[in-house]
């Protein structure tokens, strides 16, 4: 009987010993885990092994290279479009962008691989009505996570991209959550939606001219490269997963956010975020610094991209100390983190001589105590109420 007892604790101390140190992660806006569906299509497509779909004796590898593409262009609700299967949201960017021989103008929110591309201009959305050629907005910021659905409308002369990197595996319908209905090409990164890394696609109007900037046969002719057939195999049956009742996930991720939101509330003032004019950001800078080197305890501010809607999934927080002299290291702060299995993400740097503030935390002109206390928390499907319990307790400042 003693042994019987004694072997119960045993195995009830290994159970919370592996619950306290197993990893959290919450950071899914940079990539998230395929599913066990997906994972054992890609065990089988290597293993079998699935054939080069470009070859004459290819049969089954065309029909799922084939079935996989009308599955996205369903998704995003352009059956007739064409699908270019790309390495990702970034190569997807880029190679409509130098490919289709129009003037290409983006808003300052938009990802670096979209604002760095030659000839881009960025501009703001007030002035995209006066523009013609192609216009590039972001259906979810990477990085705050805020929804430009109000921004997704067709214009006269304008063809419109969106970057649904952060969006494709949250699709309800075309019109839900956020109404894409009005876009006319997509690019996406399928490892952001329980996809395979390395594979993404762009998709454009069958009648679109673009000039590719991989020559080969593949994609029409589009972008050539043999295509990796384990991981598209291994992506269409994960993405089978991920769609699937995914109203109801999505309800789930805006339940834990709220929860996610009240972990990181406790014990904190909630800061109003400011908004910092360019022409007198110095003294309003000193004066945000000096006000909260006098607050009671320490606080948060929520960040927020203006005249946007709230995300599903992501919070981007600034965590501000309350001793005079002293700023919150977020470098510090995510190490910390990482040292309890605890994955986040920074947006910016806590100190100049580290990279600094990413563009996004510049445009929104945050002071620069603010821009040192950024984290960002995102949430994956993979995510449940034991994380955010167990976050609770290793959140200690």
């Amino acid at each position: 009987m003693v042994i019987l007892i004694i072997l119960i604790l045993i195995i009830f101390f290994f159970i919370f010993e592996w619950h306290g140190n197993r990893v959290l992660n919450f950071d899914a806006n940079a990539t998230t885990k395929m599913t066990v569906r997906g994972a054992r299509a890609y065990y089988y497509a290597c293993t079998k092994p699935l054939l080069n779909p470009s070859s004459a004796y290819a049969g089954i590898e065309k029909k799922i290279l084939e079935d996989f593409k009308k599955f996205v262009l369903e998704k995003v609700g352009k059956p007739n479009h064409i699908c270019i299967l790309t390495s990702g949201a970034s190569e997807s960017n880029n190679l409509l962008f130098r490919g289709c021989g129009l003037p290409v103008y983006c808003s300052p929110y938009e990802h670096k691989t979209s604002l760095e591309c030659p000839g881009v201009v960025s501009v703001n959305f007030s002035e995209m009505n006066n523009k013609t050629g192609l216009i590039s907005i972001m259906a979810v910021n990477n990085e705050t996570g805020n929804t430009f659905g109000r921004h997704l409308y067709q214009r006269p002369g304008v063809i419109l991209h969106s970057d649904i990197a952060q969006y494709f595996g949250k699709i309800e319908t075309p019109q839900s959550p956020i109404n894409i209905t009005a876009v006319d090409c997509f690019s996406i990164s399928f490892h952001k939606a329980h996809g395979s890394l390395g594979l993404g696609a762009l998709i454009i109007p069958a009648n679109m001219r673009l000039d590719p900037q991989i020559a080969g046969t593949q994609n029409g002719g589009l972008r050539g490269g043999t295509e990796n057939i384990p991981a598209i195999y291994a992506t269409f049956e994960s993405l089978k997963e991920v769609f699937h009742n995914r109203v109801q996930k999505n309800n789930k991720l805006r339940k834990l956010k709220e929860k996610l939101i009240k972990v990181i509330s406790e014990n904190h003032l909630i800061l109003e975020q400011p908004q910092i004019s360019l022409e007198n950001k110095i003294e309003q800078e000193q004066s945000a610094y000096l006000n909260t080197c006098c607050l009671e305890k320490p606080g948060v501010m929520f960040l927020n991209i203006p005249n946007t809607e709230p995300s599903i999934n992501t919070v981007l927080v600034s965590f501000i100390m309350n001793k005079r002299g002293m700023r919150f290291c977020n470098i510090a702060f995510r190490d910390y983190l990482a040292s309890k299995n605890v994955y986040v993400s920074i947006g910016s740097a806590c100190n100049t001589t580290r990279k600094g503030a990413s563009h996004i935390l510049h445009e929104l002109n945050l002071p620069f105590i603010v821009r040192c206390g950024v984290i960002r928390f995102s949430l994956s499907d993979d995510n449940n109420e034991l994380d955010l319990y167990e976050l609770s307790h290793r959140f200690i400042f």
